[in-house]
């Protein structure tokens, strides 16, 4: 379904599915879609899980002046805020 919105858009992207773990169990770059692109998309997949919460929440929460914090605190490099994980 998100490979098929993406050409419906005329647009190309980078679809990573994680278990609930994280852990990559599928992953698809699309013809023309950015190499930093598959790192990120890994990440997203990896932080939504291991977080249990939206990626773009968690950016959110982060850039927050008054209740934010620091994301390095979370001690994995992999977590991003980055919009687009679920």
């Amino acid at each position: 379904e998100v490979v098929a919105e993406l050409i419906r858009r005329n647009k190309v992207g980078v679809v990573a599915v994680a278990d609930s773990h994280g852990e990559l169990l599928a992953f698809l770059r699309m013809d023309g879609a950015k190499l930093p692109s598959i790192v990120i998309a890994q990440n997203k997949a990896w932080t939504a899980a291991r977080s249990q919460r939206n990626t773009l929440d968690l950016g959110k929460a982060i850039k927050d002046p008054a209740k934010g914090y620091d994301i390095c605190y979370y001690g994995d490099p992999r977590f991003t805020g980055f919009g687009g994980g679920v």
